[in-house]
């Protein structure tokens, strides 16, 4: 899979709205009527809700406190009638939990069962301070702006004012990047807020009410929910399958991630969906689900990328670069049967998908099966028809007509692969075993050097060395190669060490 163009990772993500509905798949894990879910916080796996009895929320109503211990299976009370006030806000620090209302905040230290008011600007500093911190730098948002601090607090300045606004609903940082919204604009700063860039491409002209920051992915919950895995260069709403949205009524009270699921409180109801389903919504063209696939096999995601290849095929049943790749991760993971048949499959799509042949060529000379090499051989030799610049079909057709008995065809085969791919030492040590096997000792040695000289950490390319040495009575060279080659763990080397260099 060298080829650039067409398995390459691309950081890309779609600028389209997400419209297909197979794709949403929220789950209603909570759902009363007349009550209103005001706030979601977690507890390491366990999910807390609080939920007020009136949807007007007059004084008098009742508010009191979920918690789910299964993912929002099931919900069981655990404080009812806490405050006679709306909450507004729920949220956790290490295991103790806060509940805001208008009036007070009130603290709990064993996980919602009492409660007590405490001081709210004291409280709500500490947890600014201890959220927003970034190397040495304190960052807070406030009514007045985003100010920073780099003596520990002891000092502040303003970090906003090259902004248009300067109340922002929203603040969290990623890595070194700072994010700031309000309404209907992002904003995003790498340099500490000297210079802030617009953020806001597809999001509507709200006011957002939350943002989680996921590794490299931005949830905000702005009049729906939104999702960026590009740092906010692109939005796209993810809120489709929510029951009661329509176009022009839109309400989230809160979002939260836990156990890998982003959960939402939306009116009477909690909705749930995975993280990888919610990520793979970004994807709307079979073009961009490749992409996505290649950006998750690169990350060794090897799951990841086989749903991204699967769902390009379903939104192209005819693409055969979905199925060719499906066949590389299979191909990747030793499951040669399986890279076979999904290569056969994108061959019989596109008879001119020389990267299939090549990939299938390979999957029958690994299978190691009885003359398995001689069908191998034959899609290669289709690969490099296709592709005359094919390296990997070249240097996996030197080693199978290698298995053939056709020696000097392998040294042909490596030396094309060399010319295409001059650095790579295994090459150069495959080719100088073949020369060695054919008794060329000198001319193998020199294959070995170049190996070594590019990877001096390659055991086999010492231990053949030395038996090429060896064989021209180097004795005394032959075993120092061995050493180096027992030093680097191959116990082959240790076995010729005793034999051979008493």
């Amino acid at each position: 899979m060298k080829n650039p163009n067409r398995f390459i990772m691309l950081f890309l993500i779609s600028i389209l709205c997400l419209t297909n509905n197979n794709y949403s798949q929220w789950m209603e894990v909570y759902s009363k009527y007349d009550y209103r879910v005001n706030a979601l916080a977690s507890i390491g796996s366990d999910l807390y809700a609080c939920v007020n009895f009136s949807m007007n929320f007059k004084d008098g109503s009742t508010s009191f406190l979920l918690v789910s211990v299964d993912n929002g299976k099931s919900w069981n009370e655990v404080n009812k009638g806490f405050t006679k006030n709306r909450i507004y806000s729920l949220y956790s620090t290490g295991s103790s939990l806060y509940a805001s209302d208008l009036k007070e905040l009130l603290y709990s230290t064993d996980k919602g069962k009492s409660w007590q008011a405490v001081d709210r600007e004291k409280v709500a500093k500490s947890n600014s301070q201890s959220k927003y911190v970034m190397g040495n730098n304190i960052f807070k948002n406030t009514d007045d702006g985003i100010f920073m601090s780099t003596d520990n607090g002891n000092t502040w300045s303003s970090i906003s004012n090259n902004l248009p606004e300067k109340k922002f609903s929203v603040f969290d940082i990623m890595d070194n990047t700072l994010f700031a919204g309000t309404k209907g604009k992002m904003y995003r700063s790498t340099n500490n807020g000297q210079v802030w860039i617009s953020a806001s491409k597809g999001l509507p002209d709200s006011y957002p009410n939350n943002l989680i920051i996921s590794g490299t992915n931005l949830f905000l919950n702005i009049y729906g929910i939104f999702i960026s895995t590009d740092t906010g260069d692109n939005w796209i709403d993810c809120s489709a399958g929510i029951k009661g949205f329509s176009e022009t009524y839109k309400v989230i009270d809160d979002l939260i991630i836990c156990n890998d699921h982003l959960f939402v409180a939306s009116m009477s109801s909690i909705y749930r969906r995975s993280l990888s389903n919610i990520l793979m919504s970004d994807a709307t063209t079979s073009e961009l689900c490749i992409q996505k696939g290649n950006e998750k096999f690169g990350l060794k995601d090897a799951e990841g990328a086989i749903a991204y290849y699967t769902k390009a095929i379903e939104l192209n049943p005819k693409y055969d670069i979905g199925y060719q790749n499906i066949g590389f991760v299979k191909l990747n993971l030793n499951d040669y049967k399986s890279a076979m048949e999904e290569y056969e499959k994108a061959i019989k799509l596109n008879s001119n998908n020389y990267e299939a042949f090549g990939g299938r060529g390979i999957a029958r000379l690994k299978t190691k099966e009885l003359f398995g090499y001689i069908e191998a051989i034959k899609d290669l030799n289709k690969a490099i028809e296709l592709n005359p610049n094919m390296v990997i079909a070249y240097y996996h057709r030197a080693y199978a007509k290698f298995l053939s008995n056709d020696k000097r065809g392998a040294i042909e085969d490596y030396d094309k692969t060399i010319s295409l791919a001059p650095n790579d030492p295994g090459v150069y040590h495959d080719r100088g075993y073949v020369k060695l096997d054919l008794g060329y000792i000198e001319s193998a040695i020199i294959d070995f050097d170049k190996a070594i000289q590019l990877n001096s950490n390659f055991p086999m390319a010492f231990f053949n060395r030395g038996i090429a040495k060896y064989k021209l009575s180097a004795k005394q060279d032959a075993c120092k190669d061995w050493e180096q080659a027992a030093a680097l763990g191959l116990t082959q080397a240790s076995d010729y060490l005793k034999e051979h260099c008493k």
